[in-house]
C-alpha cells in the first residue's frame, strides 16, 4: 500500500490511539491474512499485544487469490485458530467471509480486463 510508504505500523496505531482518545469511540482495524505471511501465532499475540487495552476491533480479511502475486489465502483452520487466539486477549475481532472468488469478483480481484 502506497500508504506504508509514509506511515509506518507504530505511527498508524499511534494515530489509532489519537483518534479513540479524542472520540471516544472503537476503531476498527483491517488484517488482511496472508498464508505463511502475518497468518501464524505468533502475528496474532504479537497483534493481540499491540492492541491490548485498546478500544478496537479487528476485521479478520482472508486474502483473496489473485494470480501472479505469489500470495495464498490461509486455511479455514489457522484463520480460525488467530481469530481465537485475539478471543483470547480480549481483542474483539470478525473473521469475514469471502464470497465472488470463485468467478474472480472478490474484493481485489476486479480489474476491469
Amino acid at each position: 500500500m502506497r500508504v506504508a510508504k509514509l506511515f509506518s505500523f507504530s505511527d498508524v496505531i499511534g494515530i489509532g490511539d489519537y483518534y479513540i482518545k479524542k472520540v471516544g469511540r472503537r476503531l476498527s482495524y483491517e488484517y488482511i491474512l496472508l498464508k505463511n505471511i502475518n497468518d501464524s501465532p505468533e502475528c496474532a499475540r504479537e497483534l493481540a499485544s499491540v492492541l491490548s487495552g485498546k478500544l478496537v476491533h479487528v476485521n479478520l480479511i482472508p486474502y483473496n487469490p489473485v494470480p501472479g502475486t505469489g500470495f495464498e489465502k490461509p486455511s479455514t483452520d489457522v484463520m480460525q485458530k488467530f481469530s481465537k487466539i485475539l478471543s483470547d486477549h480480549g481483542i474483539a475481532n470478525t473473521l469475514r467471509v469471502t464470497m465472488g472468488d470463485s468467478i474472480k469478483a472478490a474484493c481485489g480481484q476486479l480489474d476491469g480486463s
